[in-house]
């Protein structure tokens, strides 16, 4: 069993939406990642796999920028941390 504890706005939307909320309008884009968890709790490899607006400068590469340098727990087996992957979505949102 992997614990590990990430504060991250999860939504239920594909790609990005307007939502209304009270006075405000705001825009909602949510990338999911997928990360490698490495024996020391720091980040392998990261793959996008649902992409929002990729390239220089764009969510995809913020979304990757925000979870490259953070640390995990890593997966235990058999009383040993192990490499694992785990499915990890970002939320962005912008208030109009």
């Amino acid at each position: 069993m992997r614990i590990f504890i990430i504060i991250v706005i999860i939504t239920l939307l594909i790609g990005c939406s307007s939502i209304h909320k009270s006075n405000k309008a705001t825009v909602e884009c949510l990338v999911i990642l997928k990360v490698e968890v490495l024996t020391d709790g720091t980040v392998g490899d990261i793959i996008v796999v649902q992409s929002v607006m990729p390239g220089p400068g764009g969510l995809d590469e913020a979304a990757v920028n925000s979870v490259k340098n953070k640390m995990f727990q890593p997966e235990i087996k058999d009383g040993k941390p192990i490499v694992s992957w785990i499915t990890l979505p970002v939320s962005f949102e912008r208030i109009k």
